[in-house]
C-alpha cells in the first residue's frame, strides 16, 4: 500500500519518539513499543494503532479530506466515511485521534500533542 505524505511524516515522528512501526499484524507484542501501520480492526484499516491500548491515530491529507467548508464531492463523501469510521471504532472501545497533515509540519508541537493523546489513555 502506497504511503501518503502524512503517513511518511508520521512514520518519521514515531521513530523520533522511539517507537518501531510495523506493517504486518502477526500478533507480536513488544511491550507497547510498536505502532502498527494500516492495522485492521474488523472492517476498517487504522492508519496507526496501538492495539493493546486501543488507540487509533488517523492522518488526514488535504487532497482526500479537505480542510475548508468548501469541499469537493469526493471530500464530502470522505468526511462521511471518516465520521462512520470514528463512530464504529468508538463503539468498539477505541480512542480515536485524527490529525490533518498541516499540524505534522509543526513537528515539536505535534510530538508533544501526540504524547499527550497517548498518555491521556494509558497509565504509565
Amino acid at each position: 500500500m502506497k504511503k501518503s505524505f502524512p503517513e511518511i511524516e508520521m512514520i518519521d515522528i514515531w521513530h523520533e519518539l522511539g517507537f518501531q512501526v510495523q506493517t504486518d499484524q502477526k500478533g507480536i507484542e513488544y511491550e507497547g513499543t510498536v505502532i502498527y501501520r494500516n492495522f485492521r480492526s474488523n472492517r476498517y484499516l487504522i492508519d496507526f494503532a496501538l492495539p493493546y491500548a486501543k488507540i487509533a491515530i488517523e492522518t488526514d491529507g488535504r487532497y482526500w479530506h479537505g480542510y475548508s467548508s468548501k469541499l469537493s464531492p469526493q471530500q464530502a463523501i470522505q468526511r462521511i466515511k471518516d465520521a462512520e469510521k470514528n463512530e464504529y471504532l468508538l463503539k468498539q472501545g477505541w480512542h480515536v485521534f485524527r490529525f490533518s497533515d498541516t499540524v505534522l509540519k509543526k513537528r515539536d508541537w505535534f510530538k508533544q500533542t501526540l504524547w499527550h493523546c497517548i498518555l491521556s489513555v494509558i497509565d504509565v
